[in-house]
């Protein structure tokens, strides 16, 4: 096993993930990007040009069934109606 110094861990290489890693690194910190997604840039690189924002956890997952749904479950829906 090998052993990695890093100041900065981020998790997910998204619209968040992406712009905090490039801040603390211009602010000199060695930084690590983890990304489970075999492409970087998140909900963002396939929205096709809209913001997903589903009113329930169901109509989120009719609208992206993917393997990497799981995220979008916990984060993606900020509404009252959600379960």
């Amino acid at each position: 096993m090998t052993d990695y110094d890093f100041d900065v861990l981020v998790l997910g290489a998204g619209m968040a993930g992406m712009p905090a890693a490039a801040e603390a690194a211009g602010d000199g910190a060695k930084v690590a990007v983890l990304e489970r997604a075999p492409m970087i840039g998140g909900s963002a690189a396939v929205s096709g040009g809209y913001m997903l924002a589903p009113a329930t956890e169901d109509d989120l997952r009719r609208e992206d069934p993917g393997k990497f749904q799981f995220h979008g479950a916990k984060v993606g829906c900020r509404v009252p109606r959600c379960t």
